[in-house]
């Protein structure tokens, strides 16, 4: 625990998106109780929408930077008989709550057939517990989706 580990890694191209202590974990043997400032609930789905720019998105456009100038390195020392065999792990934000994208992406989904759900609604009391657990996390009653 602490600000901005390795994770195993021998170099960190950028900082930790996820804060330094615990305090995003939920308390999992309190399985009914909603943490709001936590918990992912339906309201960052019916809230999803287009931005230009957010701190996730500056972020992930951070990782690439770093991740393709990370790649020119290598190629730069592709001749270099001292090299040693590397793996480049690159990781995003996003997709990721708030669900927001910038119009040119947000764009490429508009009438997707593909989007459509293939099980249609489940009426709460024929669920199965986990279904019902999770419909109650996500506070699905709040929100009328259709």
């Amino acid at each position: 625990v602490g600000p901005d580990q390795l994770h195993g890694f021998e170099e960190r191209l950028t900082t930790d998106i996820y804060p330094a202590d615990f305090g995003w974990t939920p308390d999992y043997r309190k399985p009914g109780e909603r943490i709001d400032w936590w918990y992912h609930n339906l309201g960052s789905v019916a809230g999803a929408g287009v931005a230009e720019i957010t701190n996730q998105m500056e972020y992930d456009d951070e990782v690439a930077f770093h991740a393709v100038q990370k790649l020119y390195d290598f190629a730069r020392v592709s001749d270099d008989a001292s090299r040693r065999p590397w793996c480049l792990t690159v990781s995003f934000t996003h997709p990721h709550d708030p669900y927001v994208a910038r119009r040119r992406y947000w764009d490429l989904y508009e009438d997707c057939p593909a989007l459509e759900p293939k099980v249609g609604f489940i009426p709460y009391d024929k669920q199965d517990p986990h279904s019902q657990r999770l419909y109650r996390a996500s506070d699905y009653d709040s929100f009328d989706i259709n």
